[in-house]
This record gives structure tokens, sequence and C-alpha cells, in this order.
């Protein structure tokens, strides 16, 4: 493998490339480069490059391999076999955790369950598998082989599940990766495999040429006259070719001389540093010295202007000034930086110079969307000295929870009036698996959003225009497994029809910091592109605490599929026949939150009744990577008593947020987000009610979790 970023890592505190002004930032940066020099030396147990096989994990062609990648590493890749063709996303969400999702087109004539006895058109199949390491790269146990557990198919059709052990070893000096294991389901049995790269990486292109030999006892596929059924004593052998570790290429046959592609790439987004430098931020120097106190000549106001114009420079906005007695608080919005650290600083930097002598503290407020979420207590000493070490700073000045001044005893220094109006465009894109045949259903097209802040209240209204519908050439109900209730999601194609134009938000929300941590919000209005009505949510999030409480309740109408007009009745699928009925949605939850700050995930529990009156419980589970990236996944239990394709049906799906400023050349907030639910069903369902507290104030306490 090519060893030069690991020798520009281990030389980098020595050389003189350093963009750092002072001798603290240097020493920040020593300590992240040996912090990366110890992931790299735990990974030199395993030095071929990874290899992933038809099914997405980490192994041959056919069968797995033990071995993981680093956390964040992402990979799509497509294979071509038997007229089926196998489309798999990973991702390494963990470092001992694999995850994975595949969607197969199958040919015609096919069927997993019934068999092929009749002429039937090509079908489509979801699949979710993972993997999970049990002894690993970081446990440095480097005589003995990576162990891991697998399953694929555990979400989907059974008749392509497999559950696995495997063990995964090297034998370096051969250039040599083996692994032995054994298989339950599709993969029956023992198998084995073998991979030889005696080409170095420095070949053309950068490039590795390996060998693999891969042998399974027996390979149960699902019956068809494309595929052969149960088979023994299987092999592969074939040849793979990967370039600069990002690409990769195979192609390979079997004991029948059937020939098979396979082709992948992969990225680590989960540590992507984005395409371009942010040249365009401002630069990061202090404000120009002024301890002058605060008297005739240094007014108040004066003050106030001063440290309006130094944050302006750094791309925040100074909304208020206030003085008690000896005591200043400057409420601070940012709408820039993604990283709490990064803000910190910034701040720190920017206001400490300009403190004034004879003031016993400076209070800096952080705000969000008008409500008022942390502050910052500048100690004394700053007063006194330049600055703090940027490696003291968060043990120096932590968050703390704010405390109010007497608005009696209180003299306001400055106030500016905050933005009206903010306008965003933005493109829409939403996929449907509503249908029994599986296939993926669409909808394209441009959302317009105007928000802001009046009189204390907070406002967003939105307008969407579909431009293309996919679901316009199907029906709006699934009459192969038809909903057992009242229709509040499966009916949501019939909003986005081609060429329609919707209000998706129109509403107002008024938020409350009630002190030691309790939040609370009202909003009302059009919620969303189906639902209007009122909403509460009450929520106690402390700022040292990683336990969030909270309760929310909402009382909502259905809306027309045109227009702004509201309706009574709601779908319902009774007795073979579509009936209407009368609704009113009341949803309510008391939601739980917990964040793992080593992980930088965050794992949630909604329990109450949902839209279709179905009470349970949603169990959420997200992780935000160091660039960023966040995804989640989900799960609903409920009483409701849906089904699909013979089995009960619960609510799941995954979502990811991807930061903006990853593809810009200066720092950003904003974010492209996606959700993707398995099946559009009615079970577990929840409307939008406004802005949440918990998410909006998570987020800006997220940035100390990451080690950016």
């Amino acid at each position: 493998m090519n060893r030069l970023p690991y020798l520009i890592i281990l030389c980098s505190p020595f050389l003189g490339f350093s963009y750092e002004r002072d001798e603290y930032a240097k020493t920040e940066r020593l300590f992240a480069d040996l912090d990366q020099i110890e992931k790299k030396g735990k990974q030199a147990k395993r030095l071929l490059p990874s290899h992933y096989n038809n099914w997405g994990t980490l192994g041959y062609f056919a069968v797995p391999s033990a071995n993981m990648e680093s956390e964040g590493m992402c990979a799509l890749s497509a294979t071509f076999q038997d007229r089926m063709r196998i489309y798999t996303a990973t991702l390494q969400w963990l470092s001992r955790l694999e995850v994975r999702g595949h969607y197969l087109t199958l040919p015609d004539c096919f069927s997993a369950s019934a068999g092929c006895n009749t002429q039937q058109k090509g079908d489509t199949r979801r699949l979710a598998s993972f993997k999970w390491a049990l002894l690993g790269e970081e446990d440095d146990l480097s005589a003995l082989p990576n162990i891991s557990l697998g399953a694929e198919g555990i979400v989907g059709d059974r008749g392509y599940s497999t559950w696995y052990g495997v063990a995964s070893g090297e034998i370096a000096p051969a250039h040599l990766e083996w692994s032995l294991g054994w298989g339950w389901g599709r993969i029956a049995g023992p198998f084995a495999a073998l991979r030889w790269s005696p080409w170095s990486p420095n070949t053309l292109f950068d490039s590795t040429l390996s060998l693999l030999y891969e042998y399974r006892n027996r390979d149960n596929m699902p019956r068809c006259p494309h595929f052969s059924g149960r088979q023994r004593h299987l092999w592969n052998a074939g040849i793979s070719l990967q370039s600069w570790d990002i690409v990769s290429l195979d192609l390979y046959g079997d004991q029948d001389h059937n020939f098979r592609a396979h082709a992948a790439i992969q990225y680590n987004l989960g540590t992507a540093e984005g395409v371009f430098p942010k040249f365009l931020d401002p630069p990061l120097c202090s404000s120009t010295l002024n301890r002058e106190p605060l008297g005739a000549k240094r007014r108040g106001a004066l003050f106030a202007q001063e440290c309006a114009e130094a944050l302006e420079k750094q791309g925040l906005d100074l909304m208020r000034v206030s003085r008690y007695r000896n005591t200043v608080s400057l409420h601070v919005s940012n709408p820039t930086y993604r990283q709490e650290r990064v803000l910190r600083k910034r701040m720190i930097e920017t206001v400490a110079p300009l403190c004034p002598e004879g003031i016993e503290g400076v209070k800096l407020v952080l705000e969000s969307s008008g409500i008022p979420l942390q502050q910052y207590t500048l100690p004394t000493k700053l007063f006194r000295e330049e600055t703090i070490p940027s490696v003291l700073q968060e043990t120096c000045i932590p968050m703390e929870e704010i405390t109010f001044f007497p608005s009696s005893e209180t003299l306001s220094l400055y106030v500016k009036n905050k933005p009206l109006l903010l306008y965003t465009i933005q493109p829409i894109f939403s996929s449907y698996f509503a249908s029994s045949s599986g296939d993926l259903k669409y909808a394209i097209g441009i959302r317009t959003t105007l928000d802001g802040d009046f009189r204390s209240f907070y406002y967003a209204c939105a307008v969407s225009y579909t431009i293309q519908s996919s679901p316009s050439e199907i029906d709006s109900l699934d009459l192969a497994n038809p909903s057992q209730l009242v229709h509040v999601r499966s009916d949501q194609i019939l909003y986005r029809r081609s060429h329609s134009l919707h209000l998706d938000q129109g509403f107002l929300q008024k938020n409350w910091n009630l002190g030691k941590g309790c939040f609370m919000r009202c909003s009302a209005g059009y919620f969303e592109v189906a639902y209007a009505g009122v909403a509460a949510e009450a929520l106690f999030y402390p700022v040292d605490g990683n336990f969030s409480l909270g309760i929310e309740a909402a009382l909502l109408r259905k809306r027309s599929y045109h227009g702004l007009g509201l309706t009574k009745q709601i779908r319902k699928f009774q007795d073979c026949t579509l009936v209407y009925v009368p609704y009113y949605g009341l949803q309510y939850f008391g939601n739980i939150h917990y964040k793992i700050p080593e992980q930088q995930m965050r794992v949630g529990c909604k329990v109450g009744q949902f839209l279709a009156k179905d009470i349970g419980a949603r169990f959420e589970v997200d992780k935000t990577f160091p660039s960023g990236w966040n995804l989640s996944f989900w799960t609903t239990f409920t009483n409701g008593k849906d089904r699909a394709n013979g089995r009960r049906y619960f609510d799941k799906g995954i979502a990811f947020s991807l930061p903006m400023d990853l593809f810009l050349n200066k720092s950003s907030r904003k974010k492209l987000g996606y959700s993707f639910p398995e099946r559009i069903r009615d079970v577990g369902a929840i409307a939008a009610t406004g802005m949440p507290l918990y998410p909006t104030i998570y987020e800006e306490r997220l940035g100390c979790l990451l080690a950016n």
C-alpha cells in the first residue's frame, strides 16, 4: 500500500506548512495527528486493500470475510449475474458494525415463494443486512484472526436470508488473505476463500490486481428456471482490479463456465473534509484591543456597536446587548458555522479583546430560531490577557444554562431587529414504495421557502410544485396489500401528482426558554402538505446532561388533495370497499432522548398515540460523523394490525442529512436531507407539527461532540 500519507502524518508536526498563528493551535494539530497515527497503527493488522463482494460486504465474490472498513466508509456496488441485478449501498456505521441495503431486480418468470409454474413479469426485492465484528483490527491482537458474525436479508424476502460466522486473516509476506466460515440459509454449510495480491499498488493508475478463489458447500437460491435452486460444491474464481482505493472491477466464473461482473465504488464520507478549502471564511483574528472602561467617553452603546461590527466580520449576528450591574450579556445568532467548537472560538476571540475594564463578567448567549439556548461566561482573566489558549477554552469556558437578569434592573444597550424574511429555493425529491410491485416510485419538484421572525414569533411558508411524478402511473391503493387502517399516510401520492402546486407549510410558532433547561413551544397553521392544526411541546434538556425528557401533543385536520381546504373525512378500506369515515387527528407522545458523546450518537423513543389512532412506540438511533454527515434509523411498534405480503408490518426506514459546506469554499449551515421509509403505510405515522425543540437544540450543541 502507499505509505506516503502515513509518512506525511508522522512528519507533519515538524513541517513548516502550518497556517496556525500560535503555539497552542500547533499543539492542537499535533494531538490530532498523533490520534490519526494511533488509528492507522491499529489498522496495520490488515495490509491488503478492501474488497466488496456481490452483496456489498467486505469479502470475495459470493462469500463474506470478517474484515471491517474504517468508520464512515460508504460504498455503492452493482452485480450482474444470472439475469439478476443486485444494487447495494454499504455503510461502516460503527467501527464494529457494517450495515447494508439491497435492491434486487429479478428476471421474468420468477417467484421466490410460489415457484415459476406460470409466466410472470420480473419483480424486485428490497433487503437489509449487517455484519458485526467480534474481533477486529482495533483490538490490536495481531496473533488472532478477525472474527465476525453477519446476516443478509434480515429485512425483506426470506428466500435470500443468510446467517454466518467467519474468520479472516492475512499472510503478509505472501500478500495472501484467507477466510473460513459457516453459513445457514442461502449459503449453507462451510465456505472458504483466498485472495492473492502479488502486484503492488504502485503499478499503473495506483492499482492493485488480485486473484480470488472461493468455495461454498451449498447455495440455496430461490427456485426459478434461471437459477438451479439448491446447488452443491460451488466454486468461483476470477480477477479483481482496484484503483486509487476507490474503484473496484471484478470478473469471475464458476464451474459451469458462467461469467459474471461486479463493480464497486467507495469513499469515506464520514471523515471527508470537503471538496474545497474554506478560503472564503473570514480570517480568525482577534479584535483590536480596547480595554477602556465604560463611562462618559466609551458609552455602552459604543461598546455594543464595536462588538456587533467585529462579530459581523466573523459571519455572526449580535441580536442584543444588555447590562445588569457590572455584568454584560451579548445575545449572538449563528447563521454560518455548524461546528460548536469553531463557533465558540470565534465568539471568544472576537469579543474578549473588547471587554471593558471594571466589568465583572461578560456572558455570550447563543440564540437559535429566537430561543436563547446556552451561554458562555468569559472569566475575568480575559480582561487582563489577550486570549485563552484554544486547548483550554472548552475547560475554562464551558457551556452553561442561561441566567436571566431581572428585567426591572436590566439596561438595554443594543437591539437589532431579527430578519423579517429569509428566502430559499431548493429541489425536492420524494420516493415511494407504496405499490405491491415493489418498484421505486418518485416525485420531482421544486420548493420555495420564506421564513423569519415577526414580533417574537417564528413563521414559515413553503410552496412546492411537482414537475414529474411516477406515482401518477399507479393507483393510490395497494390492492394486493390494502391498508387495514384509516389512510393517514398511504394516500400521500395523491398530493404529489405531476404539475400540482401545493402550500407545503404556513404556520406560526412561539418558543420559550423557561430556564434551568426547560423549553416550550406552541404552533398553529399548515404544518405539511397533508395536515394542519395546533400543537404544543415541552422539553427538559439541561446543558450538562445526556438525557432529555419531553411531551408533545397536536390536534390535526386532514387537508384536501388540492387547494387550502380541510376535510372531516378520510379514506378507509373496509370489506374490500373504499369508504370515507369521520376523522380528527390526535397525536400525543412522551419523548426520551439519550446522547452518547463517545460515539457521537443519539438514541430516542416516542411513546403515545399515532395518526391512525394506533398506540405504541417509535425507536430512533442516529450518528453524526466528524464530517457532519448524519444517518439515522427508525422502527415503530404499535397495536395497529397492518399486514403486507402475509406478514405483520411495522413502520421502519432510514434518513440522512449531508452538510452543504462539504461542497462549498466557505462555511455554511445548510443541509441536504432525505427520509427513506421501507413502505408508505398508515401504521406508526406521525405528522409534522412545526419546528420541534429537541433537534433544534441538539444541533446547536452537537458540535462539542465532534472531534474536528
